[in-house]
């Protein structure tokens, strides 16, 4: 095993961010969700895998990093895995299973702006349905251009196999 993830495991690391990237490209969704899902469940599943690893099938690496700066590496690694499987938690809400169109509706409370110097610019919509629900919706620029506050907002979106709200 200790060969493998020596040999492999920079490679299957990138394949592992660009798979979980693609889906937050090509989806609109509610903000943070599917990041929030994979934290809520991943977690302790993804860091388990990774310390068993660290602890039991790579002691070669573990004896010549040293014990503290392995785990080091090993929990940001591990923390890396986590924040990127939002993007699987999204994939998988969206091709797999019933996908369900669903009428999204309410009055325009906030539109927000965040731009970032490296995730770029994001664009929030906060809904208000008639239940006094708030949705806040991550959505694509041009969609945002033409929003205002206090405006009804409506579009279809598609609860995914998750429950997740998504557009593409």
């Amino acid at each position: 095993m200790e060969r493998i993830v020596r040999k492999y495991g920079d490679n299957l690391f990138f394949v592992y961010m660009i798979v979980g990237i693609i889906p937050v490209l090509i989806y609109e969704t509610e903000f943070n969700t599917p990041f929030h899902l994979a934290f809520k469940y991943l977690s302790i599943p993804i860091l388990s895998v990774c310390l068993y690893v660290y602890f039991f099938k790579i002691p070669n690496w573990k004896r010549n990093t040293g014990k503290i700066k392995g785990l080091c590496w090993t929990l940001m690694i591990a923390a890396m895995l986590i924040l990127l499987s939002g993007g699987y938690i999204l994939g998988v809400n969206s091709l797999i299973g019933t996908q369900t169109p669903t009428e999204v509706n309410g009055e325009i409370v906030k539109l927000e702006k965040n731009t970032s110097s490296k995730g770029g610019t994001s664009y929030i919509v906060s809904i208000k349905d008639n239940s006094n629900k708030l949705t806040k919706l991550l959505v694509s620029k041009d969609d945002f251009i033409g929003l205002k506050k206090g405006q009804l907002y409506q579009d279809t979106w598609f609860t995914g196999s998750l429950g997740l709200l998504y557009k593409k």
